[in-house]
């Protein structure tokens, strides 16, 4: 059985909600999918926003599409958290209470977020199909080795997010752990349960 898996970076960015990408970017907003976005669940915006925190900011952070309708999340590494002047808690996507905020800024306004930064818990997406056949349920953590040249890393703790119908496997880990392992692109890594 192989448990081989591509391991993709997560770079900062922004899950915005429908009424922050209002005010930001105008009430005519439209955000334009970067090329070759058919056909994936989640991906990113030509466009690009500012990010402002106490100590330090960025200029260009990419947006993820499609919009998110309740809220706005961001997901950082803990070195930009330090450079942005933050602490972050390391969260699964969606568990923003008690997190802290930023500002965003766009062409049009700004929006002064009180919760919704957070580093995303590294995971990894498999089908029902994938799992089941592993014998492994949706709260189950995994290991996962990074099959890196110069730098072989195994990372503890790696969330499983099982998705029904789900047609590939792939792993997100954020620049910082990519920097651990040696990583500078698309990779391939082991599951180990």
């Amino acid at each position: 059985m192989n448990n081989t898996v591509p391991v993709e970076i997560s770079a900062r960015h922004v899950h915005l909600s429908e009424k922050d990408a209002r005010t930001i970017f105008g009430d005519d907003v439209t955000l334009t999918p970067t090329p070759g976005w058919e056909g994936k669940v989640q991906y990113a915006a030509i466009e690009r926003l500012a990010m402002q925190g106490p100590k330090g900011s960025f200029p260009r952070v990419a947006i993820m599409l499609p919009l998110y309708k309740e809220f706005t999340q961001i997901e950082i590494s803990l070195t930009d958290a330090r450079t942005l002047g933050i602490e972050v808690p390391i969260r699964n996507s969606r568990q923003i209470a008690g997190s802290p905020g930023v500002k965003i800024i766009g062409p049009k306004g700004e929006v002064d977020l009180t919760e919704g930064v957070i580093a995303a818990r590294r995971h990894v997406h498999v089908s029902d199909v994938w799992a089941e056949e592993r014998g492994l349920s949706k709260d189950d953590m995994v290991k996962l080795e990074i099959n890196s040249e110069e730098r072989k890393l195994v990372f503890g703790d790696v969330a499983l997010r099982i998705e029904k119908g789900l047609d590939h496997s792939v792993v997100h880990i954020d620049v910082d752990e990519a920097n651990a392992a040696g990583v500078t692109g698309i990779c391939e890594g082991t599951v180990i349960f």
